[in-house]
């Protein structure tokens, strides 16, 4: 059979390295399919917890979330939301749907892996709702795999980001990727990266009240055996993009504030209602699942009480003995959740077979390019045992952090020749896309492109009108620290 390439195109620099600029690593994401005939490559290759008196309110991740430069909030467009939110029911409970029966609520016991819970539920809804053939509506995905390979990362199955790691510093060698907490910025492209949704039974999550049976290490040949890949993942800026959201993938995922696992100050006991009310930085990452505009503002705290009627439907990770059984309400008003909002949507694993990038690490900051301006990767098809023959580039993906629609020319090139120019050969493809929100996105190619072993090619992304692009950067916070590497004639801009 064919072999397809996907190439996640990702533009990345690396702090303090701009004078390198013809060598900054543009991450471009490309998907290929290898010939009829050939053999079948699969890709393989304190912060964080809080433990509460009263379980009753909840067992809270403390990782540090989305930091406060990152903050891609929008004011919202009333005229667009009236329009937008015409369209959508006032209504909308997934659990009253026979396809939200397999969703299960799960428990992330005494563990920082909230974010790796919300996700793994998102993915699921996500497969439920849109009925992928390959996975069992109802499998569950993994929150250790997910959690593990983002701080344990391992290099790519072609071997093209070798120095790239998120790493936990020595002031939190105590803390292992169970603990130290995460946010939905690296989760995004931790997903890009082909890492980090594989069915439960490859790394079961056992009970953190039993530490003892939860993994501390996997295999690396775990690394990159996936069920799902990442198609598309969107940051959302408004309350109706969150509805669209919920609508077409199923759910959205959120952070809210537990005030370090002291949810009741926010919450009211009695009908599971939750309004905090200020603008705060959350602490704990949950998936919406539904909404109602008429839930009554009386249901939330009298001293916390917001203005107007309307709620949202998430689902929690603290099992489903807490809240409305592992459910709870959060106002529309509530401003922390729209920080970094963020959706996905999936395909199976074997839709691609291989995945192209330069930039492996989960730190990817916004750069801003100007009109015209050009980046760029250089990939060379590897060739020996185990590669297989011809592989057709299939679609190209990138990271951008555009809070309005803008449209980029991708140009694809082949037989590349020298190191300093990656349109010196064979234009062989060029098309215009259009990127509505921030985040990764794929995109197919109008036409298959064959590529023989040691072929050179490049995909080259014009912005049209500027464009914030997302960049791989190295850099350290007190938590977390990024490493990634560099090397000579992959990336132009």
């Amino acid at each position: 059979m064919t072999k397809r390439i996907f190439k996640p195109f990702i533009t990345t620099i690396t702090a303090v390295i701009l004078m390198l600029v013809t060598v900054m690593p543009v991450e471009i994401a490309v998907a290929a399919e290898e010939e009829e005939g050939s053999k079948s490559v699969k890709e393989l290759s304190k912060p964080a917890q809080s433990k509460p008196d009263d379980r009753t309110t909840g067992i809270v991740d403390l990782g540090r979330h989305i930091e406060v430069e990152n903050d891609i909030v929008q004011e919202e467009d009333s005229s667009k939301l009236r329009r937008s939110m015409s369209s959508l029911p006032d209504k909308y409970d997934p659990r009253n749907e026979s396809w939200f029966n397999e969703i299960k609520i799960k428990d992330q016991g005494y563990t920082g892996l909230c974010w790796s819970f919300a996700t793994t539920t998102a993915a699921e809804i996500f497969v439920a709702k849109n009925q992928l053939g390959q996975v069992a509506a109802g499998e569950k995905m993994s929150p250790v795999h997910l959690g593990y390979f983002l701080y344990n990362r391992i290099n790519d199955p072609l071997g093209n980001t070798p120095g790239d790691r998120n790493v936990i510093p020595t002031a939190y060698k105590d803390y292992g990727y169970w603990d130290i907490g995460g946010n939905n910025f690296m989760t995004f492209q931790g997903l890009a990266n082909w890492t980090g949704l594989a069915n439960e039974s490859k790394a079961p999550f056992s009970s953190y009240y039993e530490p003892a049976k939860l993994p501390k290490t996997l295999s690396s040949s775990l690394a990159y055996d996936n069920d799902l890949i990442l198609d598309n993942a969107e940051f959302l800026m408004q309350t109706s993009e969150i509805k669209e959201a919920v609508k077409e993938n199923g759910s959205a995922i959120i952070g809210i504030d537990t005030n370090g696992g002291r949810i009741g100050i926010y919450f009211n006991n009695d009908t599971n209602a939750y309004y905090c009310g200020e603008k705060t930085i959350s602490d704990h990452i949950v998936t919406v699942v539904g909404w109602d505009d008429s839930y009554n503002r009386e249901n939330f705290r009298e001293d916390r009480r917001p203005e107007a009627d309307g709620a949202w439907i998430v689902q929690n990770s603290w099992g489903s003995d807490w809240g409305d059984s592992g459910y709870f309400y959060v106002s529309y008003e509530e401003e922390t959740m729209l920080a970094d909002a963020l959706t996905i949507d999936m395909q199976e694993a074997d839709t691609y077979d291989y995945n192209y990038q330069y930039d492996g690490n989960a730190n990817v900051r916004s750069a801003p390019f100007s009109a015209g301006e050009k980046a760029s990767n250089i990939f060379t098809v590897p060739s020996g045992e185990g590669y297989g023959k011809n592989h057709i580039l299939e679609a190209v993906g990138f990271t951008s952090y555009d809070k309005m629609p803008k449209q980029y020319n991708v140009g694809i090139y082949t037989d590349v020749r020298g190191t300093g120019n990656p349109e010196n050969g064979s234009e062989e493809s060029r098309f215009s896309v259009t990127v509505d929100r921030p985040g990764f996105h794929t995109f197919e190619l109008p036409e298959q492109i064959y590529l023989k072993p040691g072929t050179r090619y490049s995909i080259v992304l014009e912005t049209i009108e500027g464009a914030e692009l997302g960049v791989e950067t190295a850099e350290k916070w007190d938590w977390v620290a990024f490493e990634c590497s560099l090397a000579k004639n992959q990336s132009c801009w």
